[in-house]
């Protein structure tokens, strides 16, 4: 998911290489929830908190969450993901 160069173009050009299929989602993507939930490896690098959420990975799933946000709740947001903040 997402359009960063960083991993996107590189995880991108090296499941070719191991015989995978790949789809690559933009945040616009419609129903980029359905993709997600379809998928067996999510590459997340999106930048936007809770763009997915967990009843969209299917269970059995391997997530990969490269993003990075600001965020509003009191943790720091370079230390600790946004949704583990309570």
């Amino acid at each position: 998911m997402g359009r960063r160069t960083v991993p996107g173009k590189p995880v991108a050009m090296l499941l070719p290489t191991r015989d995978a299929t790949f789809t690559h989602g933009p945040t616009r993507t419609t129903d980029l929830a359905a993709t997600v939930r379809a998928s067996d490896v999510v590459v997340a690098a999106v930048g936007r908190p809770r763009l997915t959420l967990g009843e969209d990975v299917k269970p059995g799933s391997v997530v990969l969450d490269a993003g990075s946000s600001a965020s509003s709740c009191r943790c720091q947001a370079w230390r600790t993901p946004p949704r583990a903040c309570s």
